[in-house]
């Protein structure tokens, strides 16, 4: 089953470039806007909440929500609800039928915080690991007595090997009770113990009713279990289907679950051979080959059991309870591609803040932890891309800077990184339940961001809201169109594994060990930054692959070639492959030479034997297999071309819809402003979309010898969407402006400042000395949070005003301003950069100029923490900050507020190009 979504004459007029009011009602656009999670904390929810909290959300843009019930308020216990209870499910009925009611979506976590456990989950079923003890003395008569005290430690096997390696069982001298019978020993020259024990760990930020062990995510009858829970609960409610759309698992967090108890007989199905004989290897960490050839061939058994037995166990109960699946593979010790890859809806995450830098963008830079980057939040889109599936989803702006500091102009960068990484259904992260009634800062989940109607930016939310949803609705509705599948080498990480956990959790956490600095890392970002367009594929993908007239094709889209990074081993599988690929016309570029092993120790010698057949076979295959430097060189001379704008410093997401070719830009850099840009393909027209501004034009565009170059107004931080496109287009021509910098008119004053609305206090207007950031005007404006007038006259000389634009620049604005001169209201700025255009006729001699500045809420958290309000009053995790330490704002400095900077207003022209 996939995800089944209404197409229709929505999709036709992003097509055609109808506005997109003109697609309001249409019924896709509940996943074109934005989703968010939607914390219940404690699941103290009513019906009169829900709905105003739903209504809110919907008149704000947002076009779903996800339910996570998690821990809850101190005091607020007479309000708990426990999870799946009856009364838990009406109001989960409820929320359907008002989110239906509302055309907005109904996604739920099927548990409560993370990762999935409850009550219920028994020892047998719940999440375990294995640990190994080298028997030194032989002294003891209890084996366990050579461990510390555990509950629930049991002994597994116990192996001898004597001075040759030879191994022996020797797991039958024990008895039940655990008494050694040392005298059957006959000769040992070492002894080594397996034991299992419970991980004892329990599900993080649970909901009442929720608590309790994980469960073992690697055992089907612990899966069936536990679903089954959730099917009975579904069922007596009378839960139809599809009134909740969809099922999540969260991102693979489960600590030191390296064992489950057919692990032995999974090893051998999987890898062809017993894994008794080579307990003592398991967790070696020396450089020893066979004990590498043996980790490798554990950590394999663990992503096929994680794809197998977990992930198709919950794709397969969630189809059948009515339910798709988005999946959040990152962290988990298997590989991202193939579980993304069953999912309806792969998830990245966004955690943290980016690597970007331009002007006027504030990152977090003690952040000290790896930011979200293209690179690994491909992951997702490359599965979905591979296998056909239209959306890929974002865990949005968690922790995209420490709580209530977050700005819109900080969010917007962000999203545009994921778009540009194939992201295209935003989930923001995100908002918490919280009754209307609940002074300021209301509920609050520890996680920044609050897109809730508490935050700061709420009445400036739509501008964001709709913003996304205008490019999700065109990136949504095209389809991938990459050049290069771009090898994922996961036996290479499984190959350097040398540690006594064994079982390797991948994630931005541990980068280094996996992605950057890595032969596979240092080419993906190689091909990224020269702007070439790929997909990562698997081993498995690489299986499914065929070839028809020299295209590549998968279930979802089409390829110009396959590159393989450098890499030691290969499995042998994955060779043979490729090589029919290249017998039937795909391209391969090795990065360097071919694989010199094969992972894994099952019939080594065999397999490696048929490696040196298939090398000898595609070293003379030179039509379509490539092994010598440089790549890039390669993939030129087979006509795979990089697009010129990367190296201007523009990133870019290629897609087509029909037989027009999508772009979606954005400039995240400080290295380009305005240019021709280059497209290799001989188009008829191309239009310009600005997403921000929701103008539209045909680009200025000139002919030339490799395709046409397109002229391209993209300051840093702006993004655009192109369509380009063989046929004739209707319509206006792109307005390009030219501002006469040298004639800039500063707006000097004198300004007034009046707050009209805010907290703690509303502070006196007064007139502003400079500019500089209102907490310089007094205790008053220092706690102050929300919303100031500023105002001003200016006179503009008689020369600019017929028919004369402007270019109005505000430079430093914290953090949003709508701007009104003479009464006509001309825009929110809430994005970098912060200047708009004012239409000719709108400037006089005589102008009267506004603009409502709204701030931060950090400032008015400063003041509370100082007077010791109390607002943090949670369970479990009572608020952090972004280094995990308890939150306190009382020793900060207040936050910059309001206009920073001089104002300029700049004669602007339209800027005329040749055709």
């Amino acid at each position: 089953m996939e995800a089944k979504y209404v197409l229709g004459a929505a999709l036709i007029a992003i097509v055609l470039g109808f506005s997109h009011s003109d697609v309001q009602a249409q019924p896709f656009v509940r996943e074109a806007k934005p989703w968010t999670y939607w914390w219940w904390m404690g699941s103290a929810v009513d019906k009169r909440g829900i709905t105003e909290n739903l209504e809110a959300l919907c008149r704000a843009g947002i076009g779903g929500v996800h339910i996570v019930p998690i821990y809850g308020e101190k005091g607020d216990e007479d309000n708990f609800i426990p999870f799946l209870s009856p009364e838990w499910m009406e109001m989960l009925m409820y929320t359907a039928e008002e989110t239906d009611r509302l055309g907005m979506g109904l996604d739920m976590t099927p548990g409560t915080g993370w990762p999935f456990g409850g009550p219920w989950v028994t020892e047998e079923n719940a999440a375990k690991s294995f640990f190994v003890k080298k028997i030194k003395s032989l002294e003891k008569t209890n084996i366990y007595e050579y461990v510390e005290p555990g509950q629930g430690i049991a002994l597994i096997s116990l192996a001898a090997y004597d001075k040759e390696g030879r191994y022996t069982d020797i797991t039958s001298i024990v008895s039940r009770e655990g008494n050694i019978d040392w005298s059957r020993v006959q000769t040992a020259d070492e002894i080594f113990a397996m034991f299992r024990k419970p991980t004892g760990q329990t599900v993080k930020r649970a909901a009442p009713g929720g608590e309790g062990k994980v469960i073992d995510y690697f055992d089907k009858n612990s899966l069936l279990d536990y679903f089954g829970r959730f099917s009975a609960a579904f069922s007596k409610a009378g839960l139809s289907p599809g009134k909740v759309r969809g099922f999540y698992n969260d991102s693979y967090e489960i600590y030191g679950a390296n064992w489950t108890n057919n692990f032995f007989e999974e090893f051998q199905r999987r890898r062809g051979y017993d894994l008794h004989p080579y307990i003592r290897r398991l967790g070696d960490t020396s450089e020893n080959i066979i004990s590498e050839r043996v980790a490798t061939d554990y950590c394999e058994t663990w992503s096929d059991m994680l794809r197998d037995i977990f992930t198709r166990t919950w794709v397969d109960k969630s189809h059948e309870m009515g339910f798709i699946t988005r999946n959040a593979a990152h962290k988990s010790p298997g590989n991202w591609l193939d579980q993304y890859a069953l999912a309806d809806i792969p998830e990245t995450e966004a955690y943290g803040s980016s690597d970007l830098s331009f002007k006027g963008l504030r990152t977090r830079a003690d952040w000290g932890r790896g930011g979200p980057s293209r690179l690994m939040m491909k992951f997702a889109s490359s599965a979905a891309n591979i296998q056909g599936r239209r959306m890929v989803s974002s865990e949005t702006a968690t922790w995209l800077d420490d709580h209530f500091k977050v700005s819109l102009s900080q969010v917007k960068p962000q999203i545009d990184e994921l778009f540009l990484s194939g992201t295209n259904h935003v989930f923001f992260h995100g908002v918490t339940y919280s009754p209307f009634s609940k002074p300021f800062p209301g509920k609050l989940f520890y996680t920044s961001t609050n897109f809730g109607p508490t935050s700061h930016f709420w009445n400036e939310l739509p501008a964001l809201t709709r913003y996304i949803a205008d490019c999700q609705q065109v990136l949504q509705h095209s389809s991938a169109d990459n050049d290069i599948l771009l090898y994922y080498p996961m036996h290479e990480i499984w190959r350097k594994q040398h540690s006594d956990i064994v079982i390797k959790l991948i994630g931005p956490e541990n980068a280094s060990t996996w992605m950057t600095n890595t032969p596979f890392g240092n080419l993906a970002e190689k091909l990224l930054n020269k702007g070439y367009s790929f997909d990562y594929v698997s081993d498995s993908m690489i299986r499914a692959l065929r070839v028809d007239h020299g295209v590549i094709r998968s279930v979802g889209a089409s390829y110009k070639a396959i590159v393989i990074p450098e890499c030691h081993s290969m499995p042998v599988e994955t060779l043979s492959a490729l090589l029919e690929l290249a017998k039937n016309g795909a391209l391969l570029f090795f990065e360097k030479a071919m694989p010199a092993d094969v992972p894994g120790l099952f019939e080594v010698e065999k397999r490696k034997a048929r490696l040196r057949e298939i090398e000898a076979q595609m070293i003379v295959m030179k039509e379509t297999v490539s092994m010598s430097d440089p790549i890039f060189e390669r993939l030129t001379a087979k006509k795979i071309h990089a697009e010129e704008m990367a190296a201007k410093g523009l990133r870019f997401l290629r897609k087509k819809s029909g037989e027009d070719r999508i772009y979606f830009i954005a400039n995240q850099e400080d290295k380009f402003q305005e240019g021709w840009i280059l497209l290799d393909k001989d188009y008829k027209a191309v239009e310009i979309f600005d997403p921000v501004s929701q103008k539209r034009g045909k680009a200025a565009l000139k002919r030339v010898a490799n395709g046409v170059e397109i002229y391209l107004q993209l300051p840093p931080g702006q993004s655009c969407i192109l369509r380009c496109t063989a046929n004739a287009l209707e319509g206006d021509d792109w307005e390009y402006w030219q501002p006469r910098q040298k004639q800039k008119l500063a707006l000097k004053g004198p300004w007034t400042v009046t707050p009209v609305e805010g907290a703690p206090v509303v502070p006196k207007p007064l007139t502003a000395p400079s500019f500089t950031s209102w907490t310089n005007f007094g205790d008053d404006y220092a706690r102050f949070s929300g919303k100031a007038i500023y105002a001003a006259n200016f006179l503009a000389p008689e020369k600019y005003l017929s028919g004369q634009s402007f270019l109005l620049d505000l430079g430093n604005v914290r953090e949003t301003a709508r701007v009104r001169i003479n009464g006509m209201d001309l825009g929110l700025i809430w994005c970098l950069p912060n200047r708009l255009i004012i239409p000719e006729g709108v400037v006089k001699s005589k102008n009267t100029i506004e603009i409502e500045v709204v701030n931060l809420s950090i400032n008015r958290i400063i003041d509370m923490d100082r007077r010791g309000v109390k607002w943090k009053n949670f369970y479990d995790v009572n608020m952090i900050n972004i280094h995990g330490r308890p939150y306190d704002a009382s020793l900060e400095k207040p936050e910059s507020a309001g206009l920073l900077s001089p104002i300029y207003l700049i004669p602007a022209d339209k800027k005329q190009l040749t055709k």
